[in-house]
């Protein structure tokens, strides 16, 4: 399990990409493989990536960030 301050540190190191990535960009997440979109500083997300995300940081914080999307076939 995570603890609250490690959820804070994710959510501080995520909200810093977010805003030096341009729209349109994306953060590569190494250890998942995922390539995470960014469009007006929120991540752009698919259901698998929303899901990963939610267990590092608080809801709030997700609610407040991401965008979830349906993937396209």
């Amino acid at each position: 399990m995570i603890t609250k301050s490690q959820k804070i540190a994710n959510e501080e190191h995520f909200s810093f990409h977010m805003k030096i990535i341009k729209s349109g960009g994306f953060y590569f997440w190494i250890d998942k493989q995922e390539k995470m979109y960014v469009f007006d500083n929120k991540f752009h997300l698919t259901p698998l990536q929303t899901y990963y995300l939610s267990q590092i940081v608080r809801p709030q914080w997700l609610k407040n960030n991401v965008v979830s999307i349906v993937a396209q076939e």
